[in-house]
């Protein structure tokens, strides 16, 4: 219907399912999310879930009970750490790290990338140190 058209009547009906839409989009979404978190809460298998506190290293977790949303994070950094960019990218979106500039990352030489996950391995703390010289630059 052309706006001139538009009675306030029917525009003011229009705004009401607009609205009543809107709130039922908000509530089908704050249902998911809530779905989502209670279902990362369950163990992967029946029995005690390992305490994180106990886990010195990646490799001693594997074979552990954990939570959905544990053994995603644990994943989700193994990854990174093996030289996945989606994930470091993911890992730096959820922790609100964002890049001054887009950055495209095109491995060809393996042995740099794995140099790089040796000298990472030695210092865990070099990424930090790395993202905090880029943030003061």
């Amino acid at each position: 219907m052309p706006k001139n058209l538009i009675t306030t009547e029917n525009a003011k009906e229009m705004g009401s399912k607009g609205g009543k839409k809107s709130v039922e989009v908000r509530r089908r979404k704050r249902e998911a999310r809530e779905a989502i978190l209670l279902w990362g809460e369950k163990p992967i298998k029946k029995g005690k879930v390992m305490d994180l506190d106990d886990i010195d290293t990646y490799e001693s977790s594997v074979k552990k009970n954990m939570t959905a949303m544990d053994a995603t994070w644990r994943k989700l950094w193994l990854d990174a750490i093996n030289g996945n960019p989606n994930a470091v990218a993911k890992i730096f979106d959820v922790l609100g790290i964002t890049a001054k500039s887009e950055v495209k990352v095109e491995v060809k030489d393996t042995e740099s990338l794995r140099s790089l996950k040796a000298a990472l391995a030695k210092n865990p703390d070099a990424l930090d140190e790395i993202i905090n010289d880029s943030e003061t630059d």
